[in-house]
């Protein structure tokens, strides 16, 4: 059985991140720059499909609402980043506030969608200060409920 422990005001913890992306490429790309901020990012780790992302959020050491799901558009099998979020939104409780979208589709040819959307092209460049932001919004909202075993 998990239960959750509140940590300590005073304590800064890493924004949890679980990366939904089937391009190794990308893969090594998000754990770069992930990696330069390693006392502000925890990276829970790398899904490709739907079942393998929800296995991630369950066993994850933090409660579900805290992590932040960056999620490709195009995916195995056809899949889309609005099917996984809905699925997600069902199962795991995620909310579109967790979620940014990194996606290679232009983004003309999306639809309309409930979540932050960043261009791949401009990853390098937009990535980083939105997950900043969520990380400050992490520490400010006293999140950081932390499951132990």
């Amino acid at each position: 059985m998990t239960t959750l422990t509140a940590i300590p005001a005073n304590t800064l913890l890493p924004l949890p991140i679980l990366v939904v992306e089937d391009s190794p490429q990308w893969q090594t790309a998000f754990e770069v720059l992930l990696s330069q901020h390693p006392e502000k990012f925890a990276l829970l780790g790398m899904a490709e499909t739907t079942p393998e992302t929800i296995r991630l959020l369950k066993t994850a050491p933090y409660h579900p609402h805290d992590i932040v799901v960056i999620l490709d558009w195009e995916l195995p099998e056809g899949e889309t980043g609005l099917q996984v979020f809905e699925t997600l939104t069902k199962t795991v409780g995620i909310n579109a506030s967790q979620v940014l979208l990194v996606s290679g589709t232009p983004p003309h040819q999306l639809p309309v969608l409930p979540f932050e959307q960043i261009p791949k092209t401009q990853a390098g460049r937009q990535l980083i200060p939105a997950l900043l932001a969520r990380w400050e919004a992490f520490q400010q909202n006293g999140i950081g409920q932390q499951a132990t075993a």
